[in-house]
């Protein structure tokens, strides 16, 4: 008897609460990065493109978080460190479009059978307020053509 009582008491106050609210925070995203992670046969004249969720608040300071970097010859998963020159490191003019998209555009072109990783880290900021900072570093491994 105790144990229905229990029940009982358990079932009417959970109903009496409603529906529990599902509270999502409102964080910058990467919507979309180009080349996408895992693409191969991308043109050694290829432009890094990022989408963001909203608008960034210093496009100048965000463009501190993108880089462009040679991995080195395939396989992309476990490269090996040949190919890429002394610096790793892309040159690249990175430019925004509304402050919501990065253009990344490499000073030379991109090497030939190349693997190269796009990378955004975290910490860029939004415009708004009320939508909180980057919170994971997001990658895009991709592969020149042969």
């Amino acid at each position: 008897m105790r144990r229905m009582f229990l029940w009982l008491v358990s079932c009417v106050s959970l109903a009496a609460c409603g529906e529990p609210e599902v509270v999502v925070p409102n964080v910058l995203q990467v919507v979309a990065i180009l080349p996408n992670h895992g693409a191969t046969d991308i043109g050694t004249a290829v432009e890094g493109r990022v989408y963001f969720s909203h608008q960034l608040k210093s496009a100048v300071a965000a463009s501190t978080r993108v880089a462009l970097t040679c991995l080195g010859t395939p396989p992309c998963n476990t490269p090996v460190q040949s190919g890429c020159g002394s610096v790793a490191e892309v040159p690249a003019d990175i430019s925004f479009e509304v402050d919501q998209v990065a253009h990344l555009a490499p000073a030379d072109p991109l090497g030939v059978n190349l693997c190269y990783r796009l990378s955004v880290t975290a910490g860029i900021e939004a415009a708004d307020a009320d939508v909180g900072p980057l919170g994971v570093t997001v990658l895009s491994d991709f592969q020149t053509t042969p």
